[in-house]
C-alpha cells in the first residue's frame, strides 16, 4: 500500500494547515476558503476505498478499472445516502437480501478484501466466458456478482474486523500504557537506564501522540 503514502500524507497536512489557519482567525470560521481546504485535504481519506482497491489490484494481479468501479460503488452518493437511512433504522434489501448499515467511506479493508475476492471472481469468469463474449460479457458478469457481495457480505465482514482490530487496540493501550511515548523515558529511568550515555533518550520535542479517532479499518 506504499503507494497510497504520498496522498495520505499530502492530504494530511493540508487538513492541518486548514486546522492552523482556522485556530490562527485568518478566515473566518465556515468560510468556503476553510471549507473547500478541508475538502482538498478529506479527498483523499472519502475515497480511500477506491485508492485501496487501486493498489490492490495490482497485488492480487486483478484488473484495475474493474476493482475501481466496485469500489465506487461504496461510496457513490445514492449509495451512502441510503446506507444512512438504513442506519436510521430504514430496511434496505438487494434482492430480497437484507443490507446492512455500512459506512465505506474512510475504511480500507472492505476494499481490500473486496479486491481480492474479485481476483478470483475475474479468473473464475474469465474460464466460462466465450471468446467471442469477452469483451463485453466478461465484465458484466464481473461487477454483477463482485459488486453485490461487496454490499452483502465482505463490506460489513471487512467493517467487523476493522472494529474489533480498533477495539483490540484501544484495549491493549488501556493495559499497556506504559509502552506509550509518554511513559517511555521514564520507563528506562525507572530501569536504572543511562539515557544520555546510551543515545536513546526521546528527544524534547517528543509528545504523547494523539489518540486516534473511532474509525473502521
Amino acid at each position: 500500500m506504499s503507494p497510497l503514502i504520498p496522498a495520505i500524507i499530502g492530504g494530511s497536512m493540508v487538513k492541518l494547515l486548514a486546522m492552523i489557519l482556522d485556530m490562527a482567525g485568518v478566515f473566518e470560521k465556515g468560510s468556503s476558503t476553510l471549507v473547500i481546504l478541508n475538502v482538498i485535504g478529506d479527498g483523499a481519506f472519502f475515497f480511500l476505498p477506491i485508492m485501496v482497491a487501486a493498489s490492490a489490484a495490482l497485488k492480487f494481479k486483478t484488473n484495475m478499472s474493474l476493482a475501481i468501479a466496485i469500489a465506487g460503488v461504496l461510496v457513490h452518493p445514492n449509495f451512502v445516502e441510503l446506507m444512512a437511512k438504513a442506519a436510521q433504522g430504514q430496511a434496505v434489501e438487494f434482492a430480497y437480501i437484507p443490507v446492512t448499515a455500512v459506512k465505506y467511506t474512510y475504511t480500507v479493508i472492505p476494499a481490500l478484501v473486496m479486491t481480492w475476492i474479485l481476483s478470483h471472481i475475474e479468473r473464475g469468469v474469465d474460464r466460462i466466458t466465450p471468446a467471442v463474449t469477452k469483451n463485453f460479457l466478461k465484465p458484466m458478469l464481473i461487477v454483477l456478482i463482485a459488486a453485490p457481495i461487496a454490499i452483502v457480505l465482505i463490506g460489513p465482514i471487512g467493517i467487523w474486523i476493522g472494529s474489533g482490530i480498533s477495539a483490540l487496540v484501544y484495549t491493549v493501550h488501556g493495559y499497556l500504557g506504559w509502552l506509550s511515548r509518554r511513559d517511555y523515558g521514564r520507563n528506562l529511568a525507572a530501569a536504572g537506564d543511562d539515557r544520555d550515555a546510551s543515545g536513546v533518550h526521546p528527544p524534547p520535542s517528543s509528545r504523547p501522540l494523539p489518540k486516534p479517532a473511532k474509525r473502521a479499518w
